[in-house]
């Protein structure tokens, strides 16, 4: 039986980031020396990653064991049939039903491909036919000149289940005024509610939650999270702004709510935790920080009570919310930001980050759009007749 478990690497420089390794019930770790590895590296960017990783590829390691193989073992088509048996809903009538999305699966093959793709690369024997792709026009790898390697098969059915799998669910990408007002009202507490705010200022919730008292500079409106996307060790943060909305909602929990938790732990002789966002229910968790499943759980029924559906409502749409705002204001007005002003406000290393948040089809921005084009047009118009002249009705020119 594999497992994931938590682990620490140790650095050249004596410091240490915290990662996950993978583990089997009945046998040494030098048979895993190289997919432990993969995970080494990837816990040096994103512990997170690493995590999520980890745990897949326990999943795909175990069906292997079911068959009697090792990962090392593994060909394309034990892949591809691991790949169906989350593809297929046995209790459909007709068997090319598809019950995941896309981007489901994909999440359970990424691992799986970036495993085999790193033991190739190391000059590992493995048995999955991992080549190098033929350079093709439109493909950025072709523009870069870099050689792609891919695992064709398994590659080809990710393909197919993107253009026959079952539809993406619908996800709110940006609430409106009302919308906002309408969820700020529907929570009950000053500490959810600072949360929310802060979530429309474009923080990530998990740095949100993992903020301390020291962290947040009330005099200059300022809160640096302990953990973030790129780093999860409380050095080097990005610092951001907080709305006046914000620090309002953040004073008043803090002098209200979590002031009395305080007291009623210091009453109890039991140590405060520095986070800033805490239980306030009394039970076990009473005074611990807040956890993420605790707030996606607050935050949906929230959204019941705003009359919004909780399944297209997510903890990131604050944070997305507040990019495509920030993307139509810089469209009407190019010269109030600069893209650093962007990645210092999202904490992006770089623009390409941008992608997945921009409405491409937002009616603003069309209009926005639509406002530049006939301003162009007017622009040409006028120089045409500047130099050429402009026609009057019986031929001549004016």
């Amino acid at each position: 039986m594999y497992s994931a478990v938590p682990c620490n690497y140790i650095l050249s420089d004596g410091s240490e980031i915290q990662g996950h390794m993978i583990e089997h019930s009945e046998s040494d770790g030098k048979a895993l020396l190289w997919v432990n590895r993969f995970l080494h590296q990837l816990a040096m960017r994103s512990r997170n990653t690493a995590k999520q990783y980890a745990y897949r590829l326990c999943l795909f390691f175990n069906y292997l064991e079911g068959m009697g193989k090792t990962y090392d073992e593994a060909t394309d088509e034990d892949i591809i049939s691991f790949l169906n048996s989350f593809l297929y809903d046995p209790s459909s009538v007709t068997p090319i039903q598809l019950k995941r999305s896309p981007r489901a699966i994909e999440a359970y093959y990424t691992p799986i491909r970036g495993l085999y793709i790193y033991l190739y690369e190391s000059k590992r024997p493995v048995m999955v036919s991992v080549e190098i792709a033929q350079k093709r026009r439109g493909d950025s790898y072709y523009l870069a000149g870099i050689a792609k390697p891919v695992i064709e098969k398994p590659d080809l059915v990710i393909q197919r289940v993107y253009q026959y799998g079952a539809a993406s669910r619908h996800y709110i990408k940006q609430y409106t005024e009302d919308e906002k007002n309408a969820l700020l009202d529907a929570l009950l507490t000053k500490r959810d509610k600072a949360i929310f705010a802060i979530s429309l200022d474009c923080f990530r919730i998990d740095e949100i939650l993992s903020s301390r008292l020291g962290d947040y500079d009330r005099q200059k409106g300022l809160l640096r999270p302990f953990r973030s996307k790129r780093k999860e060790d409380g050095s080097e943060l990005r610092c951001a702004p907080l709305s006046e909305k914000s620090i309002r909602l953040l004073e008043d929990y803090l002098l209200t709510e979590r002031m009395e938790v305080e007291m009623q732990l210091l009453a109890a002789g039991l140590l405060i935790t520095d986070s800033i966002f805490i239980n306030l229910r009394p039970g076990k968790a009473y005074g611990h920080p807040l956890k993420y499943h605790n707030f996606w759980e607050i935050l949906k029924r929230a959204a019941v009570k705003a009359g919004m559906d909780p399944k297209e409502v997510r903890t990131h749409n604050g944070r997305s919310t507040k990019i495509n705002e920030v993307y139509l204001d810089w469209s009407e007005h190019p010269d109030r930001y600069t893209e650093q002003d962007i990645r210092d406000l999202t904490g992006w290393a770089s623009m390409q980050s941008a992608e997945p948040y921009v409405r491409r089809n937002a009616p603003e921005r069309q209009v926005l759009l639509a406002k530049k084009l006939k301003r162009a047009d007017e622009e040409r118009m006028k120089k045409y007749r500047e130099t050429h002249g402009e026609e009057n009705d019986d031929g001549s020119n004016t």
